[in-house]
């Protein structure tokens, strides 16, 4: 299965289940294999846009036990900040707690290499019994 523009933001404003396997799957089909694997993620190149911005690269978690994916865009969080909360499709306000931007519906914005804006849901603990 091919990933679609919605289900990305269906994915990033956590309004879909963070599944590593299912996602990396979706993004191999979707964008070709994994440029990298680093930071305890795959990643892999991105192509169009969410919030008009474009995407540089996806990611999605390495480990079982570790469940989260998301987005790289072009910008800053901070334009992203302005982008997001005046959406008119999939909108939300933030709240910076210094390290990073927590969404009200649960969606996380970080820094990614100093420069854009990271995107994900996730980074939630399975417990593996």
């Amino acid at each position: 299965m091919k990933i679609t523009s919605i289900a990305l933001y269906a994915l990033i404003f956590c309004n879909s289940v963070a599944d590593n396997a299912y996602h990396y799957s979706a993004f191999e089909k979707t964008y070709g294999a994994p440029v990298a694997h680093y930071d305890g993620a795959y990643w892999f190149k991105g192509k169009g846009q969410l919030y008009n911005t474009n995407i540089d690269y996806l990611f999605v978690s390495d480990n079982p036990s570790w469940i989260f994916a998301g987005v790289v865009l072009t910008e800053s969080p901070v334009n992203m900040l302005k982008k997001i909360e005046s959406s008119r499709l999939y909108p939300t306000r933030f709240h910076n707690t210094g390290y990073e931007w927590l969404g009200i519906d649960g969606r996380k914005m970080q820094w990614h290499q100093g420069k854009n804006a990271k995107l994900l849901c996730g980074a939630t603990f399975k417990q593996l019994y």
